[in-house]
């Protein structure tokens, strides 16, 4: 399931039934990709997607950086499935999906703890009732470019590298946050 913009209680609520029905869900940010009618999400130069719901299998959340919100979905759905049926995907090591090379990467802990509104709707689903809430354990989700070289490698080609920054080599500059007056500023719909 993906998040939209309707009021913060449908929001938790669909949040909720995402994780009972799906075992997680999937929050886009920046994508201006949204299923509300009339929708004015604005697209962000950096957008990205992040789960909530995958600790309840003590599995870290994860997080994809500079795939489309479906293609995201897809890895993280599979990802899932892998956790669920006994066999999560471990640390560093290289796996195929649908062709295309697909590794895991431990996220450091200092990522979220600098801005915690990285995974908001992750607080707000966890945190009610809670007198300490601990962050979730955080994996990022890497794809490989064509010749199977992933971001965190030298040699993989620099348009990959670009669309996905590797969240462990600089775990405070992502995502770069709009100015004040960007934020401010209306999504133009064509």
């Amino acid at each position: 399931m993906k998040a939209s913009t309707p009021n913060n209680g449908q929001l938790m609520l669909r949040i909720a039934s995402g994780i009972a029905c799906h075992g997680f869900f999937v929050v886009s940010v920046g994508s201006g990709s949204c299923d509300v009618p009339g929708c004015t999400c604005a697209i962000e130069p950096q957008s990205w997607c992040y789960t909530v719901g995958l600790c309840e299998l003590q599995h870290p959340e994860l997080v994809v950086v500079g795939l489309p919100p479906d293609a995201a979905h897809h890895v993280m759905t599979w990802t899932y499935e892998q956790a669920r049926s006994g066999r999560p995907l471990e640390s560093g090591i290289e796996y195929e999906l649908d062709h295309v090379g697909v590794k895991l990467v431990e996220v450091p802990d200092t990522w979220l703890a600098a801005d915690s509104s990285r995974m908001t709707l992750w607080l707000q689903h966890y945190g009610p009732g809670r007198t300490t809430l601990g962050l979730p354990r955080v994996m990022q989700a890497l794809w490989a470019d064509a010749d199977g070289l992933f971001p965190d490698d030298p040699a993989c080609d620099p348009a990959v590298r670009e669309m996905q920054p590797v969240l462990a080599a600089a775990p405070v500059a992502f995502p770069t946050r709009a100015s004040r007056a960007e934020r401010r500023r209306p999504a133009r719909r064509r």
